[in-house]
């Protein structure tokens, strides 16, 4: 197993003619990197630049745990959180995420997004796990911020063009926003 020699975010496709010619379609549609949110992609060279990175998530306990974990990393600058249904329904996945951020002092934009799957019936959020809110036994608590009042995939396309090239994609709930990006952009 090598280690990356720098910080990268990227993903590594295995070798099938499909998927890598969809990818690279989407790199040349589209000017932001699609990262696999995953521990093997850190490194802890602290040598290495900051890297730009948004998540679209649907913060319940287990991604309470990643975003707070990329909030601590020293060579990761959340520009944003997207919000989408998953482990919890929408709105709660927005109030949650402004309440991680807040909690954490953390100066990151959230913009809420898509509700329901496009294509397939919803599946209900899985409160058996992540609670009634989606953070355990706790509650959640009454954000004092807002979010982003654009569309997640709308905020995805504006902020990832006015920063183009420097901002990585980490999707770690359902793609649907991601989906609706490709098909606005």
């Amino acid at each position: 197993n090598k280690v990356p020699s720098e910080f990268d975010f990227t993903v590594s496709p295995k070798k099938c003619p499909h998927k890598e010619r969809r990818i690279n379609a989407t790199k040349r549609a589209f000017p932001a990197r699609l990262c696999c949110f995953s521990m093997e992609n850190f490194s802890m060279n602290t040598s290495c630049s900051v890297q730009k990175v948004i998540i679209d998530t649907d913060p319940g306990i287990d991604d309470a745990m990643a975003l707070h974990f990329s909030f601590a990393h020293p060579q990761v600058e959340v520009v944003g959180l997207t919000t989408i249904f998953g482990n919890v329904f929408v709105e709660q996945a927005t109030r949650n995420a402004l309440y991680l951020t807040e909690q954490a002092n953390y100066p990151a934009a959230i913009a809420e997004g898509a509700s329901a799957p496009l294509v397939m019936p919803m599946n209900a959020p899985s409160h058996h796990v992540h609670g009634a809110e989606g953070l355990g036994p706790l509650s959640a608590g009454i954000p004092e911020g807002v979010a982003d009042a654009r569309p997640a995939h709308i905020y995805l396309s504006e902020t990832c063009r006015a920063h183009s090239g420097e901002i990585i994609l980490c999707p770690i709930g359902p793609l649907t926003n991601i989906a609706k990006l490709l098909s606005y952009d």
